[in-house]
């Protein structure tokens, strides 16, 4: 019974990965997607890159912050066993 049940189940969520990966692949109604293109006039200002990711300041600092708490507590940690052992 039991080798029955994890038959079932395995079978089951082999059946739900099919229809999640299936799925969206035949949301498409055109194959191939219709495409526009524009172009813009040339100007005098310098060309810029865009802006295509998030800034990641707030989560180096982060990083930076949590690095320097653990070398802090590791450090506070070896001297009170320092203390404690003589």
């Amino acid at each position: 019974m039991r080798k029955a049940s994890a038959a079932f189940g395995a079978l089951f969520v082999m059946a739900l990965t099919f229809v999640a990966l299936a799925l969206p692949a035949s949301a498409q109604s055109t194959y191939p997607p219709d495409v526009t293109t524009t172009t813009q006039a040339a100007s005098n200002q310098a060309a810029k890159l865009a802006f295509t990711g998030s800034d990641s300041t707030p989560l180096v600092i982060l990083a930076i912050v949590a690095i320097t708490l653990g070398a802090v507590l590791v450090v506070a940690a070896r001297r009170r066993s320092s203390v404690r052992a003589s």
